[in-house]
């Protein structure tokens, strides 16, 4: 969700693929896996407990400057504090986004990568 989020906003899109996952999942406010264990949303399906109970998500990815509320009872978080445009870097931040995953997959959960506005 990290680049796919900025490339979909910045006139990327369309077609199939993760691209279209991540259209679908911000247009129903759902889940969207994208590979085995890895989810794309928006920020309803982040903020919904059951959905990502459901799931099995324990770790949460916020791509966005926005917060999201914080449930760290039940939930890892990492806020990337990206703008949704076209000309942000996003390269700068992959080292965290990766680490953050692997980071999840060693604890054998599932993530949910989120893109808010």
């Amino acid at each position: 969700m990290l680049s796919l989020y900025s490339l979909r906003r910045g006139g990327g899109g369309g077609g199939g693929g993760a691209l279209a996952a991540v259209a679908r999942a911000e247009a129903a406010e759902t889940l969207s896996m994208i590979l085995p264990a890895l989810y794309v949303s928006g920020r309803a399906a982040a903020l919904n407990v059951a959905a990502l109970t459901e799931h099995n998500i324990h770790y949460i990815l916020n791509c966005s400057k926005t917060n999201l509320p914080v449930r760290t009872e039940v939930f890892h978080y990492k806020q990337l504090p990206l703008d949704d445009d076209v000309n942000q870097n996003i390269v700068q931040y992959f080292g965290e986004a990766f680490a953050f995953i692997g980071r999840s997959r060693s604890a054998h959960h599932a993530r949910s990568l989120s893109a808010t506005s």
